[in-house]
């Protein structure tokens, strides 16, 4: 077995927004991004990626760069207003003083932004045979252990000898309520323009964080009770307890193929391939054929992708 050393680094890519981790388990390497309300996970056996390294700009810090004249002056503003309100002003400084001030700050902070966007940042290249193509930086506090990552996936490339691969991908929508300090900004940044232009008609803004977080809370209590108590769980990782709420919800909703993609999936990440097949073939007449088919085509790869990850014998 191949140790495994490189697990959930977060990365910056240059080409998805969200929140990247990579990972280098065994002869596979793993990439996830979860942005909005999607989870979405793709592993590929090593000897389908090809490594390759440029230097380029980061357009986002230049974008940045031209927000900040106006965004950093205008949130100073609006601290300063808020002080006062309930303050007052115990230093007796001039208005003209504090303007200076934010706008001295904007002007800073959008010039060093310019500075960083002309240093061109190191940049790592993985194209997929499948037609996927990543872009990472190289640049920030995990730079060293990345490119220690991909010259190990280089030496390790060197290594495997299957002669057949494919790519196994696993997408989730994210059904938990996002954090109340996460929508308490939402709304407060909506609610900017309104508090800086003290136009009335703006305060509507306040409304779209307020409607979309609603919306979102009331479909994820469309789901059954136990599927909702699964996903707490799933989420956390604690997959002994999702699997139980999945079992109590199949007793009560034999026929919500839903909760059988996902227990299934469950099992293969607890690498119980066994178990997984024993469950499909147990299933009755009710489940789609095609998605018997499909999911043991889903154990099957799934348990050679575990074989490479962690070693034939860590398999249940």
């Amino acid at each position: 077995m191949i140790k495994n050393t490189y697990v959930n680094i977060p990365v910056k890519s240059l080409q998805a927004y969200g929140k990247i981790w990579i990972s280098l388990q065994g002869t596979i390497f793993t990439y996830r991004k979860k942005f909005r309300d999607e989870d979405h996970t793709i592993e590929f056996p090593i000897e389908l990626l090809s490594v390759s390294y440029k230097k380029k700009f980061d357009w986002m810090r230049l974008i940045w760069a031209i927000v900040s004249i106006i965004l950093v002056p205008g949130l100073f503003f609006l601290g300063c207003s808020i002080f006062y309100y309930y303050f007052g002003n115990p230093l007796n400084l001039s208005s003209n003083l504090i303007y200076g001030t934010g706008d001295f700050m904007g002007l800073f902070v959008s010039l060093y932004l310019i500075v960083c966007f002309f240093r061109k940042v190191s940049v790592v290249i993985l194209t997929s045979e499948e037609g996927y193509h990543i872009e990472i930086t190289l640049e920030g506090k995990h730079k060293k252990l990345l490119n220690d990552l991909f010259s190990e996936l280089e030496k390790r490339k060197a290594e495997v000898l299957e002669k057949e691969a494919y790519l196994l991908q696993f997408s989730k929508s994210n059904l938990i309520i996002k954090p109340l300090s996460r929508i308490i900004g939402q709304i407060f940044l909506f609610a900017l323009p309104w508090m800086l232009l003290h136009v009335d008609s703006l305060f509507i803004l306040i409304l779209i964080p307020i409607i979309w977080h609603g919306y979102k809370y009331l479909l994820f209590f469309t789901h059954p009770k136990f599927y909702r108590q699964y996903y707490v769980f799933f989420e956390k990782e604690k997959y002994s307890e999702a699997l139980e709420y999945l079992r109590k919800l199949l007793i009560e909703k034999p026929n919500y193929t839903e909760a059988y993609q996902d227990y299934i999936h469950i099992l293969c990440l607890k690498g119980h391939f066994d178990e997984a097949l024993s469950f499909i073939s147990n299933l009755g007449e009710d489940i789609d054929l095609e998605f018997c088919k499909a999911a043991q085509d889903h154990i099957l790869w799934s348990e050679q992708f575990w074989k490479r990850k962690f070693g034939e014998e860590t398999i249940k």
